[in-house]
């Protein structure tokens, strides 16, 4: 069993794997991010792993949660950030 802080350090590499992707392909953080993470939980269903990376751990459910708030903000303020700026 490895700990929070490897399962974290995972995800936080994935993120900024992720953001590397988004930024050389030009095209959307948000689902670049969404992309990569489905990738990661099909390989960890496939291969057995879901318990290796704290996907069934009570504070990596609460984690999912706030990124799906996030995750949709995020696509809202992609597709028009002048009105974003102007607002704020």
């Amino acid at each position: 069993m490895i700990t929070i802080y490897s399962a974290a350090a995972f995800w936080f590499l994935s993120a900024l794997l992720s953001t590397i992707i988004a930024n050389r392909l030009k095209i959307s953080n948000a689902l670049m991010e969404i992309i990569i993470g489905a990738i990661i939980g099909f390989i960890a269903y496939r291969a057995n792993m879901i318990d290796k990376l704290s996907l069934d751990a009570d504070c990596m459910k609460f984690l999912a949660g706030v990124a799906a708030i996030m995750l949709t903000f995020l696509a809202g303020s992609e597709l028009n950030p002048d009105s974003l700026k102007s607002k704020f």
